[in-house]
């Protein structure tokens, strides 16, 4: 599971969620540190993100979703190597 990619340059993300229900909050994790938190209120979100401080070499990034009613989703791990 998960997905593999080196970068030049800042790692962009592109993020698409479809809740049950509206979505409270939606986090990105690098190498165990939140690096973003939205609060959208709304059941579907898509935006991009780009890291502004991204670490050198090998870094694991993932997406966590938590849903009005509690409910939590998360997606696979995605490994960039900052070139």
């Amino acid at each position: 599971m998960g997905d593999a990619f080196e970068a030049s340059g800042p790692p962009r993300l592109k993020v698409a969620v479809l809740g049950a229900g509206p979505v409270k909050q939606i986090d990105i994790v690098r190498n165990r540190k939140f690096v973003y938190t939205s609060r959208p209120g709304t059941r579907e979100v898509r935006f991009t993100f780009t890291d502004g401080e991204p670490q050198p070499g090998e870094s694991w990034y993932y997406v966590r979703v938590l849903q009005e009613n509690g409910e939590i989703a998360w997606s696979s791990p995605v490994w960039v190597t900052l070139r």
